[in-house]
Protein backbone atom coordinates (compact mmCIF):
# COMPACT_ATOMS: atom_id res chain seq x y z
CA UNK A 1 0.00 0.00 0.00
CA UNK A 2 1.14 3.68 -0.81
CA UNK A 3 1.28 6.01 1.78
CA UNK A 4 -0.79 9.24 1.58
CA UNK A 5 0.27 11.97 -0.94
CA UNK A 6 2.29 9.75 -3.39
CA UNK A 7 0.42 9.67 -6.29
CA UNK A 8 -1.86 6.80 -7.41
CA UNK A 9 -3.58 5.17 -10.72
CA UNK A 10 -7.12 4.28 -9.38
CA UNK A 11 -7.64 0.43 -10.92
CA UNK A 12 -11.04 0.29 -12.74
CA UNK A 13 -11.41 3.89 -13.95
CA UNK A 14 -14.86 3.09 -15.92
CA UNK A 15 -16.18 2.27 -12.60
CA UNK A 16 -15.45 5.92 -11.28
CA UNK A 17 -18.05 8.33 -11.22
CA UNK A 18 -17.57 11.91 -10.33
CA UNK A 19 -13.86 11.77 -10.44
CA UNK A 20 -12.24 13.91 -8.25
CA UNK A 21 -11.86 17.57 -9.79
CA UNK A 22 -9.93 20.99 -8.97
CA UNK A 23 -7.00 20.39 -6.54
CA UNK A 24 -7.83 16.95 -4.92
CA UNK A 25 -6.92 13.85 -7.03
CA UNK A 26 -7.15 10.22 -5.50
CA UNK A 27 -3.55 10.27 -3.84
CA UNK A 28 -5.47 13.10 -1.57
CA UNK A 29 -8.84 10.90 -0.51
CA UNK A 30 -8.24 8.70 2.14
CA UNK A 31 -11.91 8.08 3.07
CA UNK A 32 -14.04 4.98 1.49
CA UNK A 33 -17.42 5.10 2.63
CA UNK A 34 -20.01 2.30 1.82
CA UNK A 35 -23.87 3.55 2.12
CA UNK A 36 -25.95 0.31 2.93
CA UNK A 37 -29.08 0.12 1.91
CA UNK A 38 -29.10 -1.41 6.03
CA UNK A 39 -26.08 -0.80 7.18
CA UNK A 40 -23.22 1.51 6.42
CA UNK A 41 -19.04 1.32 7.32
CA UNK A 42 -16.52 3.68 7.23
CA UNK A 43 -12.54 2.94 6.02
CA UNK A 44 -9.84 5.55 6.47
CA UNK A 45 -6.22 5.24 4.83
CA UNK A 46 -4.49 6.19 7.60
CA UNK A 47 -0.94 6.76 6.68
CA UNK A 48 -1.16 3.61 4.11
CA UNK A 49 -2.36 1.59 6.89
CA UNK A 50 -6.37 0.49 5.77
CA UNK A 51 -8.46 0.62 8.97
CA UNK A 52 -12.32 0.33 9.62
CA UNK A 53 -12.96 3.20 12.02
CA UNK A 54 -15.15 1.76 14.46
CA UNK A 55 -18.68 3.03 16.61
CA UNK A 56 -17.80 4.55 20.28
CA UNK A 57 -19.43 0.75 21.34
CA UNK A 58 -17.06 -1.34 19.13
CA UNK A 59 -19.50 -1.88 16.13
CA UNK A 60 -17.94 -2.00 12.59
CA UNK A 61 -21.18 -0.43 10.88
CA UNK A 62 -23.95 1.76 11.32
CA UNK A 63 -27.27 0.77 10.75
CA UNK A 64 -28.75 3.27 8.45
CA UNK A 65 -31.40 4.41 10.29
CA UNK A 66 -32.36 7.99 11.15
CA UNK A 67 -35.12 9.48 12.96
CA UNK A 68 -35.79 11.57 16.04
CA UNK A 69 -36.34 10.74 19.83
CA UNK A 70 -39.12 11.81 22.55
CA UNK A 71 -36.44 15.26 22.54
CA UNK A 72 -36.76 15.53 19.17
CA UNK A 73 -32.59 15.10 19.25
CA UNK A 74 -31.79 13.75 15.79
CA UNK A 75 -31.11 9.97 16.16
CA UNK A 76 -28.50 7.67 13.82
CA UNK A 77 -27.60 4.38 13.47
CA UNK A 78 -27.97 1.42 16.72
CA UNK A 79 -30.02 3.66 18.66
CA UNK A 80 -32.50 4.64 16.06
CA UNK A 81 -32.43 0.81 14.85
CA UNK A 82 -33.03 0.07 18.47
CA UNK A 83 -35.50 2.62 18.77
CA UNK A 84 -37.49 1.71 15.44
CA UNK A 85 -37.97 -1.86 16.05
CA UNK A 86 -38.14 -2.15 19.91
CA UNK A 87 -41.57 0.44 19.82
CA UNK A 88 -44.87 -1.93 19.10
CA UNK A 89 -46.63 0.90 18.78
CA UNK A 90 -46.84 3.05 15.35
CA UNK A 91 -44.39 5.83 16.89
CA UNK A 92 -41.45 4.17 15.81
CA UNK A 93 -42.03 3.30 12.20
CA UNK A 94 -43.84 7.63 12.43
CA UNK A 95 -40.12 8.41 13.98
CA UNK A 96 -37.35 6.40 12.38
CA UNK A 97 -36.71 5.99 8.72
CA UNK A 98 -34.58 2.95 7.80
CA UNK A 99 -33.71 1.53 4.19
CA UNK A 100 -33.69 5.13 2.15
CA UNK A 101 -31.45 3.90 -0.37
CA UNK A 102 -34.57 2.41 -2.26
CA UNK A 103 -36.05 5.69 -2.72
CA UNK A 104 -32.64 7.64 -3.32
CA UNK A 105 -33.05 10.51 -6.09
CA UNK A 106 -36.77 10.20 -6.41
CA UNK A 107 -39.48 13.01 -4.69
CA UNK A 108 -40.29 11.21 -2.31
CA UNK A 109 -39.96 12.61 1.12
CA UNK A 110 -40.32 11.00 4.47
CA UNK A 111 -42.47 13.32 7.73
CA UNK A 112 -41.68 12.66 10.56
CA UNK A 113 -44.55 13.09 13.60
CA UNK A 114 -42.45 14.45 16.17
CA UNK A 115 -41.03 17.04 14.70
CA UNK A 116 -43.56 17.86 11.70
CA UNK A 117 -40.46 17.85 9.38
CA UNK A 118 -40.51 16.18 6.08
CA UNK A 119 -36.79 15.01 4.46
CA UNK A 120 -36.21 12.96 1.61
CA UNK A 121 -33.99 10.71 0.96
CA UNK A 122 -30.83 12.42 0.63
CA UNK A 123 -31.00 14.96 3.21
CA UNK A 124 -31.23 11.54 5.50
CA UNK A 125 -28.55 9.82 3.97
CA UNK A 126 -26.58 13.31 4.67
CA UNK A 127 -27.51 12.29 8.28
CA UNK A 128 -26.02 8.63 8.02
CA UNK A 129 -22.81 9.95 6.61
CA UNK A 130 -22.09 12.58 9.06
CA UNK A 131 -22.59 10.17 11.82
CA UNK A 132 -19.80 8.41 9.94
CA UNK A 133 -17.75 11.39 9.82
CA UNK A 134 -18.03 12.01 13.76
CA UNK A 135 -16.62 8.54 13.77
CA UNK A 136 -13.65 9.28 11.82
CA UNK A 137 -13.05 12.68 13.89
CA UNK A 138 -13.90 10.91 17.22
CA UNK A 139 -10.88 9.17 17.01
CA UNK A 140 -8.19 11.36 14.70
CA UNK A 141 -9.08 14.57 15.01
CA UNK A 142 -7.45 16.24 12.21
CA UNK A 143 -7.86 13.88 9.50
CA UNK A 144 -8.82 15.20 6.34
CA UNK A 145 -12.37 14.49 5.83
CA UNK A 146 -13.01 17.13 2.61
CA UNK A 147 -13.09 14.19 0.06
CA UNK A 148 -14.72 10.92 0.12
CA UNK A 149 -15.52 8.03 -1.95
CA UNK A 150 -18.87 6.39 -1.77
CA UNK A 151 -20.20 3.19 -3.15
CA UNK A 152 -23.78 3.23 -5.49
CA UNK A 153 -25.10 -0.03 -6.91
CA UNK A 154 -24.16 -0.69 -10.54
CA UNK A 155 -27.51 -0.26 -11.53
CA UNK A 156 -28.00 3.13 -9.96
CA UNK A 157 -29.51 5.52 -12.15
CA UNK A 158 -28.21 8.86 -12.98
CA UNK A 159 -30.57 11.07 -11.15
CA UNK A 160 -29.51 8.34 -7.87
CA UNK A 161 -25.95 8.80 -8.53
CA UNK A 162 -26.32 12.48 -8.37
CA UNK A 163 -29.03 12.28 -5.91
CA UNK A 164 -25.84 10.71 -3.22
CA UNK A 165 -23.40 13.22 -4.28
CA UNK A 166 -25.72 15.75 -3.23
CA UNK A 167 -26.11 13.56 0.00
CA UNK A 168 -22.21 13.52 0.66
CA UNK A 169 -21.83 17.53 -0.13
CA UNK A 170 -24.95 18.01 2.69
CA UNK A 171 -22.59 16.09 5.38
CA UNK A 172 -19.76 17.90 4.48
CA UNK A 173 -17.66 16.58 1.55
CA UNK A 174 -16.89 19.12 -0.65
CA UNK A 175 -15.54 16.29 -3.32
CA UNK A 176 -17.43 13.20 -3.73
CA UNK A 177 -16.28 10.55 -6.03
CA UNK A 178 -18.90 8.10 -6.76
CA UNK A 179 -17.43 4.26 -6.86
CA UNK A 180 -20.06 1.22 -8.51
CA UNK A 181 -19.60 -1.55 -6.04
CA UNK A 182 -20.74 -5.12 -7.35
CA UNK A 183 -24.24 -6.07 -6.18
CA UNK A 184 -23.75 -9.31 -5.27
CA UNK A 185 -23.58 -9.86 -1.52
CA UNK A 186 -22.10 -12.71 0.73
CA UNK A 187 -24.68 -13.68 2.93
CA UNK A 188 -24.40 -14.71 6.71
CA UNK A 189 -26.85 -16.60 8.58
CA UNK A 190 -28.21 -14.38 11.13
CA UNK A 191 -27.82 -15.76 14.50
CA UNK A 192 -30.52 -13.31 15.86
CA UNK A 193 -33.83 -15.05 16.89
CA UNK A 194 -37.01 -13.33 18.22
CA UNK A 195 -36.80 -10.18 15.64
CA UNK A 196 -38.49 -9.37 12.43
CA UNK A 197 -37.48 -10.68 9.29
CA UNK A 198 -36.38 -7.01 8.40
CA UNK A 199 -34.01 -7.46 11.58
CA UNK A 200 -32.21 -10.13 10.52
CA UNK A 201 -31.67 -8.89 7.14
CA UNK A 202 -29.92 -5.99 8.97
CA UNK A 203 -28.03 -8.05 10.93
CA UNK A 204 -26.90 -10.91 7.94
CA UNK A 205 -25.27 -7.92 6.13
CA UNK A 206 -23.18 -5.95 8.61
CA UNK A 207 -20.30 -7.80 7.60
CA UNK A 208 -21.04 -6.59 4.17
CA UNK A 209 -20.75 -3.40 5.02
CA UNK A 210 -17.42 -3.69 6.51
CA UNK A 211 -16.00 -5.29 3.50
CA UNK A 212 -16.87 -3.07 1.35
CA UNK A 213 -15.70 -0.01 3.18
CA UNK A 214 -11.68 -1.58 3.09
CA UNK A 215 -12.18 -2.76 -0.62
CA UNK A 216 -13.63 0.97 -1.42
CA UNK A 217 -10.08 2.27 0.53
CA UNK A 218 -7.54 -0.40 -0.90
CA UNK A 219 -8.64 0.51 -4.15
CA UNK A 220 -7.80 4.25 -4.00
CA UNK A 221 -4.66 3.42 -2.22
CA UNK A 222 -3.48 0.67 -4.05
Amino acid sequence: MMPRGQAIEPPHQPALIFSPEGNVTYSTISVGIDLGTTNSSVAVNNNGTIEIVKKPGGLEYTPSVFGFDKAKNKVVGQRAYESLYSDKSETGVKNFRPEVKRIMGTPEKFYFERTGVEMSAEEISSEILKSLVQDILRKYQKFDTTAAVITIPAAFSILQCEATKRAGNLAGFKHVVLLQGNCSRSRHAASVKGFPARVRRMASRAPMARRRAVSITERMSA
